[in-house]
């Protein structure tokens, strides 16, 4: 005998039937996309958060007097804290706000970066090296304290 010859044609095979997808497989796509759009929006919500932090930096950096650093800090400032605390901080007061608004970490260095700064640039016209030090001051400022965690708001206010 030929064993070939026991070879059966080649058939297609039946038609799979449509059925609709398992439960279990929809509540995966759902809680996927669910996941997705979550993800999306506090991407959003975090580019719009740091928007004006990014915006503060950029400008200060074109800045070059001692005014337009602190118009440039005060901004910011009331970007991201209600305004009616932070328009009318001058000298100490707007110190001791903008060491609160800090992490904890980070109020000592502020302090010690600060060295009576922004308490003396109401007294009496700056300097280039004193200039040049504010600038830092307030880019260390900015760089740290913005966008502010809730904790550093209630704290700050």
């Amino acid at each position: 005998m030929d064993p070939l010859a026991q070879l059966q044609d080649i058939h297609i095979p039946e038609q799979i039937a449509n059925y609709p997808t398992a439960p279990g497989w929809i509540a995966v796509y759902a809680l996927l996309s669910a996941l997705l759009v979550w993800l999306i929006i506090k991407f959003i919500q975090r580019v719009k958060l740091t928007r004006n932090r990014k915006v503060a930096l950029k400008q200060l950096a074109q800045a070059g007097s001692a005014s337009e650093y602190m118009t440039i800090l005060k901004w910011a400032a009331m970007a991201y804290f209600p305004r009616k605390d932070v328009a009318h901080l001058s000298g100490e007061k707007l110190t001791d706000f903008l060491a609160a608004a800090l992490p904890r970490k980070q109020q000592r260095m502020f302090n010690n970066k600060c060295q009576n700064l922004l308490i003396t640039y109401y007294q009496k016209p700056f300097d280039d090296n004193e200039c040049q030090q504010l600038k830092e001051v307030i880019e260390f400022w900015i760089g740290q304290a913005l966008p502010p965690k809730p904790a550093q708001m209630k704290e700050a206010i």
